[in-house]
């Protein structure tokens, strides 16, 4: 959803607040699970359209790049990039086996490539 590019604040506040709903309540949760399930994935990004009011599949990228959030004038682009934070921290964790006593960092996990994790100081 960034009919924008990376210019900040070249969005109106509803761009943002809408994109915060949808966050929130994802119309497309469906779907996307779907694909992935046929796809046997459980982790990736998926890219897709809506054209003539179906959803179209152009690609799952299974190594995605997910830049660290930066600081943003609109509220609810802050939230909504939170809001991804904490989900990938919660489901890379529940990634993890029964605590053992080891104490893996997402630094660990992904030691080269990955630059979400300098923004993601959740330990395992």
């Amino acid at each position: 959803m960034s009919v924008c590019g990376d210019t900040l604040g070249a969005a109106p506040a509803a761009f943002y607040a809408a994109e915060l709903a949808e966050m929130t309540d994802y119309p497309h949760a469906a779907h996307v699970r779907a694909v992935f399930d046929h796809a046997g994935l459980v982790f990736g990004r998926m890219d897709f359209g809506i054209v003539a009011g179906r959803i179209e599949t152009y690609e799952i990228n299974t190594n995605p790049f997910l830049p660290a959030p930066r600081p943003h004038p609109d509220p609810s682009r802050t939230q909504t990039m939170q809001q991804m934070q904490d989900r990938l921290a919660d489901a890379l964790a529940a990634l993890v086996p029964a605590p053992g006593g080891t104490d893996v960092s997402l630094t660990d996990l992904f030691p080269r490539g990955a630059r979400w994790y300098r923004w993601c100081p959740r330990r395992l």
